[in-house]
This record gives structure tokens, sequence and C-alpha cells, in this order.
């Protein structure tokens, strides 16, 4: 089974380690998170350049046959249909806690689970990969994943500032794992339990705390 972890839709960088995994006539199923509207229309705005971005990557490989859903609830039954009849699942989203709440409370998490086609994450969705995952939103809260990712933890959208900093000094002191970093236009390929790393993604252990402490000391 292929899952492959992308920070954000830019092909810049892996296209060549991306390209053995998709072809044209592959049939592509999007779970975007929706984005509750505003009244400057900034978030709209952000949605729509999402959809454009994911349609412009898939186009990259010659595919043509692109499904978006934004919302799984309203769609249900769609939605059903679309995934059990795709060869690519995508799951698109900023908030992983919300997303996998969501997925849970339509009864989709089970069939995303089981997918049998590549699953590819992208953003913050990048955590729903394991198979349990960190949600800060509200502290350290772990919820269960959709995934099969038991050796690794998943840091995706990586900025180095003091918040980022913490979250994964925090995490390492308080587990045996690994974390999977993952910066602007960087990603990761799991097939099986085999990784192959995109762009600027590394791993950070507990033989890195001591540099992450001194980094985060930079930011007080």
């Amino acid at each position: 089974m292929t899952s492959i972890l992308l920070n954000d839709f830019t092909t810049e960088v892996g296209y060549d380690d991306l390209k053995p995994f998709f072809h044209p006539e592959q049939k592509v199923t999007v779970l975007l998170q929706p984005i509750q509207d505003d009244l400057s229309g900034s978030l709209y705005l952000y949605e729509k350049t999402i959809q454009q971005e994911i349609k412009h990557f898939f186009r990259q490989f010659q595919i043509q046959h692109i499904t978006i859903i934004e919302d799984v609830e309203a769609d249900y039954d769609y939605t059903i249909h679309k995934v059990k009849h795709s060869d690519v699942l995508v799951l698109v989203g900023q908030n992983a806690g919300k997303m996998m709440r969501d997925l849970e409370d339509c009864g989709l998490d089970f069939l995303v689970q089981h997918f049998q086609g590549i699953k590819l994450f992208v953003g913050m969705a990048a955590m729903l990969s394991m198979q349990a995952f960190y949600d800060t939103t509200y502290g350290y809260e772990q919820l269960q994943g959709l995934g099969n990712q038991t050796d690794y933890f998943i840091h995706p959208c990586y900025q180095e500032e003091y918040e980022q900093l913490e979250v994964l000094i925090h995490v390492l002191q308080t587990n045996q794992k690994p974390i999977l970093v993952l910066p602007k236009r960087s990603g990761a390929i799991f097939i099986d339990q085999e990784v192959v790393l995109i762009g600027e993604a590394f791993f950070a252990s507990h033989d890195d705390l001591d540099e992450l402490y001194q980094l985060k000391q930079r930011y007080v």
C-alpha cells in the first residue's frame, strides 16, 4: 500500500519521485476540508486557489479525471461512490483534528482507512496518515488516524518558530519515536514500511533535542 505525504501541491521538488505513481488513466477523488466564509472573501479566495493547485498538480501527470468534494456530509452517497471507484484518494486540510472528527461523524473513516489505491495526504491532513496522532488544537489530545504509519510521528507545515519547536520537543520528550518533519516544498512516500524523503523533509530524533532547545532559545 502506498501513501504519499506532501506539505503542499508544489511539484518543483519531487516530480521525478512522484511520477511513477500517477498515470493519465487514473481517477482521482479529493476530499477537501471546507473553509468557513469570511466577510473579506480571503478564505473563499484561498479555497479556490487550492482547487486550482490541485487541478494543476494532477494535470502535470496528464490526469483529467479529478473530482473535488468539499462537503462530504452533504454529498455522502456521491462521496462513497466516488471513493470506491477511485485510483487515487486525496485528503487536503488545515485542521487535522477537525477533519478526522468530521470523517468519523459521517462514517467515512473506515472507507478511507481501507482504501486500496494510492492515498495522498496534503497539508495538515498528512497527520491523518498515522495510526494515531496528536491534535494540538486543544492541548495534546491523541486521536485515531486513517493510516498505518506507526514508526514515526509526522509534523507537516513546519516553519522554524517557537511554537512549532516547542511541539517537536514535547513529542520527542514523551515518546521514543522519531518525527518526520515536512517544511515547505517537501514530502515523503511510504511504500509499506519503506520511506523516501522528498525535498527538504527530515527526521528529528532524541539525538536532536539539544539542537532544538538551542533553536527555541533564539525565539524567546
